[in-house]
């Protein structure tokens, strides 16, 4: 499979730059080092264990920590992060060590998805998994459990349980589970104190920006007079669920954000579509963790003055990457582009400056940024009221 990819990649290098520095000759050169060592050296090496080091030492060279070659398994887990929706029985499992020593599957609750399979089928929390269909469960590590849990939506698995709360069965129970469409919820939001209305969102994924148009609208419902919008540790995801929700808050299509590439051409623009669903005065929360999709929102945002941001320099991820999937099922994530803000800043390695700065202290359970944030709010219903009076 690797011997494949390299291949591939030694291909499209060699086309395009046989003329300019003889890569050829290189490439001959790594072939026969690659011959000798495996003919002559005494570990008597596997042909693809040196294809597999000629790679990561390839992408290692380019001094990126976003430029990743990911096998098989990684590759899923990439997808379903990305995805955030699959079929599946929708709990969060863990380990249970019986007296034995033997490690079992154990859940550690119910995810808070719509009509849940689990919930449906009677799990619960601290449930053990004993066997999953005619599969002994001992041992079982968490990516094969993951895949023998998740299938088909409408298909069936049977789970052998044994419980370990009040009631406790002393039979292992028989629970056949219908799996469903599991969407991984990543928004959260509530009405605080003089009605500002709290918003969060934990990723940028396929689901994002359906899941804040749905919480927006409910915001507006409940009669909400400012918002504040958490994209603390915020990592990002998606480009196009950033660009989707910034457009959200503005009235006009414009340039939420676009890229060049190691030309410093522009290779593509992106744009709001004119879609606003909220006029109330906005203030952003972000962090030294606030990454990437994040980044693009608040940058956007602060630079057509809709936002003011609080809190802290988010973390500076200000590159493309795109994904290249093989017929093997592996693929390549490879940084190809910057993003610039519609200010025309490259925040790659820079961050985003908040407008007020507030630390988080960790010590205490107050939530300084947060409450500061409260702070400006009511100071400018104050003002605008007053105003307005007069």
């Amino acid at each position: 499979m690797k011997i494949r990819f390299l291949i591939i990649l030694l291909f499209i290098f060699f086309t395009q730059n046989i003329f300019a520095n003889n890569i050829y000759k290189q490439i001959l050169k790594f072939q026969e080092i690659l011959n000798h060592i495996s003919r002559a050296h005494i570990s008597n090496p596997k042909a693809e264990d040196l294809i597999n080091g000629a790679i990561d030492g390839m992408i290692k060279s380019l001094d990126d920590p976003y430029t990743v070659y990911m096998e098989e398994k990684e590759t899923e887990h990439f997808q379903d992060r990305i995805k955030a929706h699959f079929g599946g029985i929708g709990i969060r499992i863990g380990t249970y060590t019986d007296e034995k020593g033997d490690t079992y599957l154990q859940i550690i609750d119910l995810l808070p998805v719509k009509e849940s399979p689990a919930r449906k089928a009677g799990l619960r929390a601290k449930d053990v998994i004993l066997k999953i269909d005619a599969r002994d469960a001992k041992n079982m590590p968490f990516d094969e459990a993951k895949n023998y849990l998740r299938g088909e939506v409408g298909s069936e698995v049977i789970l052998t349980i044994l419980r370990l709360t009040e009631p406790a069965d002393s039979q292992n129970l028989i629970i056949p589970v219908i799996r469903g469409e599991i969407e991984i919820l990543q928004t959260s939001h509530k009405m605080l104190s003089d009605s500002i209305a709290y918003l969060r969102l934990d990723n940028f994924t396929e689901l994002s920006a359906k899941e804040i148009k749905e919480a927006l609208e409910i915001i507006t419902d409940s009669g909400a007079e400012a918002l504040i919008f958490d994209l603390r540790s915020n990592p990002g995801g998606l480009l196009q669920a950033a660009v989707d929700i910034s457009g959200y808050f503005l009235s006009d299509k414009k340039r939420i954000v676009y890229t060049k590439n190691k030309e410093n051409a522009i290779t593509s623009e992106y744009f709001s579509t004119a879609n606003q669903l909220t006029k109330l005065p906005l203030i952003i929360l972000t962090n030294e963790y606030s990454a990437s999709a994040s980044e693009i929102v608040t940058g956007a945002l602060k630079a057509y003055r809709r936002a003011l941001i609080v809190g802290k320099k988010t973390f500076g991820k200000g590159s493309v990457q795109q994904v290249i999937n093989f017929s093997d099922k592996t693929s390549l994530k490879i940084t190809n582009a910057y993003y610039f803000t519609p200010d025309d800043k490259c925040i790659n390695k820079i961050g985003i400056e908040p407008d007020i700065e507030v630390s988080f202290k960790r010590n205490t359970d107050k939530d300084d940024q947060l409450e500061t944030a409260l702070d400006i709010l009511r100071a400018f219903r104050i003002l605008k009221n007053s105003y307005a009076g007069n």
